[in-house]
């Protein structure tokens, strides 16, 4: 059930990029890389605001 539900997400996921990039005349693997780079960030400033709780 689960990897069914992951793999129905994926593909939604994967439509609404490509939906994304063409209505924006970008390449897919553009919008994804975008992503990948949010997500970078917003997981370094996670650990980042969690250093000084773990340090004391």
């Amino acid at each position: 059930m689960e990897s069914e539900v992951a793999q129905a997400l994926a593909e939604r996921l994967a439509e609404t990029i490509v939906e994304f990039a063409e209505a924006n005349e970008m390449q897919a693997a553009d919008v994804l890389a975008a992503l990948e780079f949010n997500y970078a960030c917003v997981e370094r400033t996670h650990i980042h605001d969690e250093l000084p709780h773990k340090m004391h």
